[in-house]
């Protein structure tokens, strides 16, 4: 059984994708501040789309997180099934009582090997599989002792359930990477087609490349996601994926539209807890027009979540931003989210604020939560739209702040102004710390990256002239 390390250090990383979307072929390096600079339609939102994708469901489907769901599955499915029984007798009572004992002493037994690591690998693996079989063994005297009664039919039904949950869980225990990759495979399917809104995974390719490629996202030394028509393929070394499983929350921040359309969007008639509630038991087989990475993050803006080590750090930045735009977005017992004014102390509806405050407001919201720590992502897709440049300039400094303490950026931007503001920041540093903090991908307007050999600052700067040569075409043509 694995043991989990909760060590969020600066990650580094390096991907390869090909023919998604508009790219046919970019080379992305992540780091703490990972800039994606590059015209219109070469392909930055598809990157930062499908990196959200596969991050946040990698954060969402750890091992341990797929162990707890597995357990908690088994836990159910057992204690529900006692309703299914039709006037048991005495032995088929026993029989009941003594499976739901071996599935909570299985429960107890994981519990117990996450909290004490003094036991070596194998005697872990050892303890979790006796305690498994005799699951399995009690599983089955359960189902021979009914299997001929006609009553207990829907019991029967469930005890097959049963058991195939404990063979999966034994593949949990010995054979990790399989389950893994089977778990993420179905869920990156699913985040594909909801963040991209897309019915078929067909729409994702590139429209260049020839039947038999495939989409792929090649993650260096790590493990790689491929997509064939409308399958999902994942095969990650397990060994290497802990700091991607034990991800803080990942984050993706769009266009603060959505945001001032929240309540239509999230449906007028019923709360948003209702909304997430009635997701749990009936599973969407419909595309809403809403892109999940935003009821991803609504989900997360109402959740509180407990101070951590940085957050002393976390909310001096939360101040400086209410001081910044003259006070703080906040979400009210209605569901509501206003933003109260520090002067007046009156709530102002969202849709009648400026996009810098709602921008910067959402981040300080993220913060004073505790949503965004040490080892989250932030994914910010083109934040200039609808951003005087003043703005811009404040909303990279907060960026880069959270980059220093540990939360990871990956923006994607065509402005000049944005640039800019970052190539500012790098002529502050030295060299040693600009590459090992900031990562710049120049996307063309074909769909490659290029001038990959250059470094950040210089990338920043072929980046400018590439975006500014359009102003500078239309002031030779007289446009201007």
């Amino acid at each position: 059984m694995r043991k989990y390390f909760n060590n969020h250090k600066y990650m580094k990383l390096d991907i390869e994708i090909e023919n998604c979307g508009k790219i046919s072929h970019a080379s992305v390096a992540i780091a703490p501040f990972t800039v994606i600079g590059g015209a219109n339609s070469s392909g930055k939102s598809f990157i930062t789309r499908s990196l959200y994708s596969i991050f946040n469901s990698m954060a969402d489907n750890s091992l341990q997180n797929i162990g707890e769901k597995l357990i908690l599955r088994l836990l159910h499915m057992t204690s529900a099934s006692e309703f299914e029984l039709v006037a048991p007798n005495k032995q088929v009572k026993v029989n009941h009582k003594i499976l739901l004992d071996a599935v909570c002493k299985l429960e107890q037994t994981v519990v117990f090997l996450r909290c004490d690591s003094s036991l070596s690998d194998v005697a872990r693996h050892k303890l979790v599989n006796e305690t498994i079989s005799k699951a399995v063994r009690n599983c089955n005297i359960a189902f021979l002792e009914i299997e001929k009664i006609k009553k207990y039919e829907d019991y029967k039904t469930s005890l097959i359930a049963i058991r195939e949950a404990l063979v999966q869980f034994t593949k949990y225990i010995n054979s990790p990477e399989g389950l893994f990759s089977e778990t993420l495979s179905v869920a990156l399917k699913n985040d594909f087609q909801e963040n991209f809104q897309v019915v078929d995974l067909l729409e994702l390719k590139n429209y260049k490349s020839v039947s038999t490629d495939l989409v792929k996202f090649n993650f260096k030394n790590v493990g790689k996601v491929e997509i064939d028509k409308d399958k999902v393929t994942v095969s990650f070394d397990v060994s290497k994926t802990k700091e991607l499983e034990t991800l803080n929350n990942v984050v993706f921040l769009e266009s603060p539209v959505y945001w001032k359309l929240r309540k239509t969007l999230l449906n007028s008639t019923m709360s948003t807890s209702n909304i997430f509630f009635k997701k749990l038991f009936y599973k969407s087989n419909h595309l809403t027009g809403v892109p999940k990475y935003f009821l991803d993050l609504v989900k997360l803006v109402e959740t509180k979540y407990k101070s951590n080590e940085n957050s002393s750090e976390n909310y001096e930045l939360y101040n400086d931003i209410t001081t910044l735009i003259g006070g703080e977005l906040d979400l009210l017992d209605s569901g509501e989210l206003c933003f109260k004014d520090s002067a007046t102390k009156r709530n102002i509806n969202i849709n009648l604020t400026a996009s810098g405050i709602t921008n910067l407001g959402l981040i300080g919201l993220l913060l004073k939560q505790n949503v965004i720590a040490k080892g989250s992502f932030i994914f910010v897709d083109e934040p200039e739209v609808n951003l005087h440049p003043a703005w811009q300039r404040v909303l990279i400094d907060v960026l880069y702040r959270l980059s220093r303490s540990g939360i990871n950026i990956v923006m994607a931007s065509h402005s000049v102004d944005m640039m800019k503001y970052i190539e500012n920041i790098m002529e502050d540093l030295d060299d040693d710390e600009i590459n090992a903090h900031f990562a710049v991908t120049q996307m063309s307007k074909e769909g490659y990256s290029v001038n990959d050999e250059l470094d950040p600052l210089e990338k920043l700067s072929a980046i400018k002239s590439d975006l500014n040569s359009s102003y500078v075409d239309m002031f030779m043509e007289g446009s201007w």
